[in-house]
């Protein structure tokens, strides 16, 4: 499915996962022993049939990029913790994100990808999540909103920082206030700084991703070459 030789792309799949339900037997038989204990921990069957289906249709996903067998796809730790493919297909990177019944795949090779989607709902404390972990700068420009732009606003911070966070690897050692994304939806350049770090953003291309109505999504793609505009194609799988 994508040519090894090429950096230049990500693939995005997008799927509303309680609609395969019904193949929950078969991805549990591609799951290894940590995942089906991690899946037996969920109090609820709903939430436990969801993240038996993500795993699975994730190595299922992935098995397409190489010929091997989705339950044989090895499973490590990249930078951070980050969970990662192992041997010798290591190029190739992964994350998803998932809210309510769908998950977002988002695979690359050869740089690091994050990605975040959320189900765009009522957000009466955006203002207060706002203050709570935005950076100061974000802060400020959410003050300025009217009451009416504050929820397409928070969205569109909240998962371009998630997905950065993400792809970066390090989770809750990288606080989200100390980075600063723009606010405007729809914003393709919208990682803006990173603190102690004035050239960081430039190592990354932080975009929407337009997953249709009521959904809010963001990806963040390592670039690889500062030095040279990189047109990374960003495609949708099926």
């Amino acid at each position: 499915m994508g040519n090894k030789d090429q950096v230049d792309w990500v693939d995005l799949w997008w799927e509303k996962i309680d609609s395969q339900r019904g193949r929950i037997s078969q991805f549990w038989n591609t799951l290894p022993e940590d995942e089906r204990k991690r899946a037996e921990r969920f109090r609820f069957g709903r939430h436990r049939e969801r993240f038996i289906v993500q795993r699975g249709r994730l190595r299922e996903i992935l098995s397409g990029y190489w010929d091997v067998l989705p339950e044989a796809i090895p499973f490590g730790k990249g930078p951070g913790g980050k969970p990662a493919v192992t041997g010798p297909n290591a190029m190739i990177r992964f994350n998803l994100s998932h809210s309510g019944g769908y998950a977002l795949f988002a695979i690359a090779y050869g740089r690091e990808v994050g990605v975040d989607v959320e189900v765009v709902r009522p957000k009466p404390r955006a203002a207060r999540l706002v203050e709570r972990f935005f950076s100061a700068s974000e802060k400020a420009a959410f003050r300025k909103l009217e009451p009416s732009e504050e929820e397409a606003a928070f969205f569109a911070g909240w998962t371009r920082k998630e997905a950065f966070v993400k792809a970066v690897g390090k989770g809750l050692r990288f606080p989200l206030d100390r980075f600063d994304v723009s606010l405007e939806p729809g914003e393709q350049d919208a990682l803006l700084r990173v603190a102690g770090a004035p050239e960081e953003a430039k190592n990354w291309s932080l975009r929407d991703i337009d997953l249709g109505a009521g959904f809010r999504a963001a990806l963040a793609v390592e670039v690889i070459n500062t030095n040279a505009a990189e047109d990374i194609s960003v495609r949708f799988r099926r």
